[in-house]
């Protein structure tokens, strides 16, 4: 039986969880501290500091890095659209505002970065990454899910020769999940553990359900410490969110579906491949949804430990 006190904290997770997602979803709204402290159910004068010390940092610059980080993926992925349009479309109240922050962040301006500046830097480069370089070698050295390794270069050219991805309708999904938001590391087993530990006793793993992760943010843009993961599982429709369990629902997409047998340190590359070699040359973009990763077998139950997995991404012609 749980204590009051792990209940508490479970509560105060979930609601943390909540707003995370508010502040995903709206990230060309109003997310000011009252807005945010209404969508987490607390109240103005404590949200700042209940967020700050679950998250590590505080609404205001959580919200900044995000917009910056998807302004970077948009002038990645959509080079057709200006500077400016990014710019309001992540929530930035001006195109000079946002040359400011961006510039901050990431030590080039947006310009540079769309004309592939980016090519050029890591997110060490970062004035955030920079005040978290230290506690970030110390911590995951050794737990990196998407880890550095020594013949990637190989792994990436292997992986084009089987990049053939199949154009198709995915169904629309409803996912109980558990948020890690610590970096793809050993933290996302445990989330999964979790999940687990949830949905058995409630027979929702069965032969008909579908371990799902979305991987919420690009380690060569976000801090290796911040990216965020959902360990989800399919539930019934009728399954709502409850303590540290939350619910998403993904619609039904036509999708890129590139099914991969890959161990754990391939994954980044399988991305890779998918992103930065397969997609500029498609004919598609991305929709306006999550990309996410479907697994089939786990790891350690076959010889060679790989993964079964398929990555979906939703896509709309170019």
């Amino acid at each position: 039986m749980k204590t009051k006190q792990e209940i508490s904290l479970a509560e105060y997770k979930a609601r943390i969880n909540r707003v995370i997602k508010f502040i995903d979803d709206n990230l060309n709204k109003d997310l000011s501290l009252e807005v945010l402290a209404n969508a987490a159910c607390f109240s103005q004068f404590h949200f700042h500091r209940i967020f700050n010390s679950i998250i590590g940092e505080t609404p205001g610059d959580f919200v900044k890095r995000l917009r910056i980080e998807k302004a970077a993926n948009y002038l990645t992925l959509f080079p057709n659209l200006s500077i400016t349009e990014i710019a309001f479309n992540c929530g930035f109240s001006s195109s000079a505002s946002f040359a400011r922050a961006f510039k901050e962040h990431f030590g080039l301006s947006a310009t540079k970065w769309k004309e592939n500046g980016y090519k050029n830097i890591s997110s060490d480069n970062s004035k955030n990454s920079k005040t978290v370089s230290k506690n970030r070698k110390d911590k995951l050295q050794n737990e990196k899910y998407f880890s550095s390794v020594n013949n990637l270069t190989t792994q990436i050219n292997l992986l084009k020769e089987i990049v053939k991805p199949e154009i198709k309708k995915m169904p629309a999904l409803h996912l109980a999940y558990v948020a890690h938001l610590k970096g793809y590391n050993k933290g996302i087993t445990d989330a999964y553990d979790k999940l687990c530990r949830w949905a058995g006793p409630r027979g929702y793993i069965n032969q008909d359900s579908l371990f799902v992760g979305i991987s919420l943010d690009d380690p060569e843009i976000t801090p290796e410490n911040k990216c965020r993961y959902y360990a989800c599982i399919t539930v019934p429709q009728e399954v709502a969110a409850q303590g540290e369990i939350n619910i998403i629902d993904i619609p039904e997409t036509n999708s890129a579906v590139f099914r991969f047998k890959i161990k754990e340190e391939e994954i980044k590359a399988a991305y890779d491949s998918v992103f930065k070699d397969w997609l500029p040359t498609s004919g598609y973009q991305p929709d306006n949804q999550y990309c996410y990763e479907i697994y089939y077998g786990s790891a350690d139950k076959n010889p060679e430990n790989k993964y079964d997995m398929a990555i979906c991404l939703p896509v709309k012609p170019l």
